[in-house]
């Protein structure tokens, strides 16, 4: 039947299989490479884990064991990074001690992770990109060596960049129903990036975007 509908989405079909066949074998070694805190990581991985629960648990991005000092932050940009802590703070004081903090958060990076592979193809359908291109546009995001790293880490550079996606879809789609117009683009984008910016990681690309 699949035959029937075009040759090119039962090739697209294919090419997502293997992308998914890609991906997991890619996570059999999300637990053993690289070693956690490892110099890739100098040691942010456990410790990221801990000021995101701390920020869950007391409000404050601080590293728990930072007795009477102040909180570590480079002003707004790394005290109010809320979206983080809710998913992984939250998620490591619940399994922690039962499971390694570091193998909590990259439990949840893997995810995240799925959630970019469906999200840019939805995507790029919902912007008219024929089935078997959209389909070799995910294989080739899926083997390129900084999306291994970065979903065999405990840090939140996936999680940006799926916000990023989302937030160039949502710009496109404005424009693309006459919702936008120069004046209104740039206080929306402005309005926008100061509250997206609280990541300090690629976030500041919406500026471009916007």
């Amino acid at each position: 039947m699949l035959l029937h509908r075009g040759p090119s989405r039962f090739f697209s079909l294919f090419a997502l299989i293997a992308v998914l066949i890609i991906y997991g074998l890619q996570l059999r070694s999300l637990y053993t490479v690289p070693v956690y805190d490892s110099v890739r990581w100098g040691g942010d991985e456990t410790w990221l884990m801990r000021e995101f629960g701390n920020q869950a648990m007391h409000g404050v991005m601080q590293y728990p064991e930072q007795f009477g000092q102040p909180a570590r932050t480079d002003g707004v940009l790394a005290g109010s990074m809320w979206l983080d802590a809710l998913i992984y703070g939250i998620s490591g004081n619940i399994v922690f001690p039962i499971t390694d903090l570091a193998k909590i958060g990259r439990t949840i990076t893997a995810i995240l992770g799925l959630m970019l592979i469906a999200s840019l193809y939805f995507i790029l359908r919902k912007l008219d990109v024929v089935p078997i291109l959209a389909a070799c546009s995910v294989g080739l995001m899926v083997i390129s060596q900084g999306f291994l790293w970065a979903t065999h880490s405990t840090r939140y550079d996936l999680l940006t960049g799926l916000t990023l996606v989302w937030y160039c879809y949502y710009l496109s789609r404005l424009v693309s129903i006459g919702k936008l117009n120069p004046v209104s683009s740039t206080i929306f984008g402005i309005l926008s990036i100061s509250i997206i910016i609280f990541s300090r990681h690629m976030l500041t690309l919406g500026f471009p975007a916007t």
